[in-house]
C-alpha cells in the first residue's frame, strides 16, 4: 500500500444487538474533527452538505464489516472521529461513538 499524505484508512465492524429477526438497513457516516490553520474544522465521510445526507449504505442481519479510506484537506490535523449509524429514513443517528486520535 502506498502512503499518501492526508489519507487515512478505516475498518469498522457493526454488530446488531437485540432481536436479529429483521435486517438492519441504514447508513454510516464518519465525522472527522480537527484543526486547520488554527481553526476548528470537520469533514464528513462520505462528503455531505453540512454533515447531512446519505452515508455509506449498510444492510445486514448479524454484522457487517466496512473498510475504506478518505483524504483530509491539506494541513488538517485530525483530533477525533465520530462514527454515526443511521437507520433508514431517520434524521438523527441511532448510535454514535467518538474516538480521540
Amino acid at each position: 500500500n502506498n502512503i499518501v499524505p492526508g489519507e487515512y484508512k478505516y475498518r469498522l465492524l457493526l454488530l446488531k444487538a437485540g432481536s436479529r429477526e429483521q435486517e438492519f438497513s441504514g447508513s454510516v457516516q464518519l465525522l472527522v474533527s480537527g484543526e486547520q490553520d488554527g481553526e476548528q474544522v470537520s469533514v464528513s465521510v462520505p462528503e455531505t452538505k453540512g454533515g447531512k445526507g446519505p452515508g455509506l449504505p449498510v444492510l445486514f442481519k448479524y454484522y457487517q464489516r466496512l473498510e475504506g479510506s478518505f483524504r483530509l484537506p491539506a494541513g488538517m490535523k485530525p483530533k477525533s472521529i465520530q462514527v454515526r449509524v443511521y437507520e433508514a429514513g431517520a434524521a438523527q443517528p441511532k448510535w454514535t461513538r467518538t474516538t480521540n486520535l
